[in-house]
């Protein structure tokens, strides 16, 4: 527990200015024209990114894409009295807080043109909170699909962004994924934005996992009979040695050393895969030759399956 609560202050802390509070304000970006297709000289507003990019786009478009862009551009709301529109080639101006980044692949989203192919994760998490700020949920599945499939590459971020917005399916999937993972590698920049109990639930289950498949080297219900293992008989006077726990199983030296081995990896790492290259074959026998590649190989099977089922039986946990 004590290294959960240190992995949880590594992962959410951040450093501070005492004079942060006193830093003068960020210079005013100069503005500079987004490329096509958002540079009609046609169109009838402009879309200004937070570093300054404008965007020439038609305001009957977003309308229909988003209700919030429809009451932003609502002709029959009455101009502030203290606020004039700023206007630049005769178009009114409507700064948003988004990056020029996120704002170009959310207006693709929305105009007749080639939907934005989305590999970084970090573009796909600025992506799902504008869409939620400008309740354009049509493009949830386009989104969803996207972060499920880099669940392989990085599971770790897509499971903070999908805990970070309720994604509870697919954080489930990538949960799972983290498996493959050892413990010290539960990190990512993106950590920072998912739910604090949500963070501590998924290291919970992975430390879980881990135990779950450590214990599989401690028991015996899984062994098969192979010139690598035999019941209640030496088949060997040289390499073959009886189990240290008390079963009446027989088996070459080298095996009970890899299965201690392997417990210890296991329980960081519970992936079959991790501690697979700990099995391996020692010096030829003088008197038997020792275990065949046939043998280990048929070994490593058995030894992965029951692994498998152990973690299996770990319920994982209500993102």
């Amino acid at each position: 527990m004590k290294s959960l609560r240190y992995y949880l202050c590594a992962t959410m802390s951040h450093t501070h200015s005492p004079d942060s509070e006193f830093q003068s304000p960020p210079a005013i970006p100069d503005i500079q024209d987004a490329s096509a297709p958002f540079d009609d000289v046609r169109a009838d507003i402009i879309l200004r990114s937070c570093d300054g990019i404008d965007f020439r786009v038609f305001k009957n478009i977003l309308s229909v894409a988003s209700p919030v862009f429809a009451d932003m551009f609502d002709l029959s709301h009455p101009p502030s009295a203290n606020n004039t529109r700023e206007t630049r080639h005769g178009l009114p101006v409507f700064v948003l807080s988004e990056d020029a980044r996120t704002l170009d692949r959310l207006l693709r989203f929305c105009y007749p043109v080639r939907s934005p192919q989305l590999k970084n994760l970090g573009d796909i998490r600025l992506l799902l909170e504008a869409i939620r700020k400008y309740c354009m949920d049509v493009f949830d599945d386009h989104l969803n699909h996207a972060l499920s499939e880099a669940i392989d590459r990085d599971p770790v971020a897509v499971f903070a962004i999908a805990s970070r917005f309720e994604l509870g399916d697919i954080a489930t999937k990538a949960a799972l994924r983290t498996v493959w993972l050892p413990f010290s590698l539960l990190n990512s920049p993106e950590m920072k934005h998912a739910p604090v109990e949500h963070i501590l639930l998924l290291m919970q289950f992975h430390a879980l996992c881990g135990e779950a498949a450590s214990a599989v080297t401690m028991r015996r219900d899984w062994f098969i009979k192979c010139p690598l293992l035999v019941e209640d008989r030496r088949f060997c006077d040289w390499c073959c040695v009886a189990d240290a726990s008390g079963s009446s199983w027989w088996g070459n030296r080298t095996l009970w050393i890899a299965l201690q081995k392997e417990g210890q990896s296991l329980s960081c790492h519970p992936w079959f895969n991790a501690a697979k290259p700990l099995i391996k074959t020692g010096p030829p026998c003088f008197y038997c030759g020792g275990p065949s590649v046939t043998s280990l190989a048929a070994f490593k099977r058995c030894f992965s399956n029951a692994v498998d089922k152990a973690v299996a039986t770990v319920p994982v946990p209500k993102f």
